[in-house]
């Protein structure tokens, strides 16, 4: 039986599941990019800048 609520009910279930996972992910990436700039500032460094060069300045 097609469209029975059994197989809407797992879709809502998966859908669902599928919402919080991308949310958390979102979630982890405001944290790392957080991280990034608290770290940056706190030593003192461009870690983006280093990211995309290659290159890390050594002037310590």
């Amino acid at each position: 039986m097609q469209g029975s609520y059994k197989d809407k009910e797992g879709e809502e279930f998966w859908e669902e599941i599928h919402e919080v996972s991308t949310n958390f992910t979102l979630f982890l990436i405001f944290l790392h990019i957080v991280g990034v700039t608290m770290s940056s500032r706190l030593h003192n460094e461009n870690l983006v800048k280093s990211m995309v060069t290659g290159k890390k300045n050594l002037n310590n």
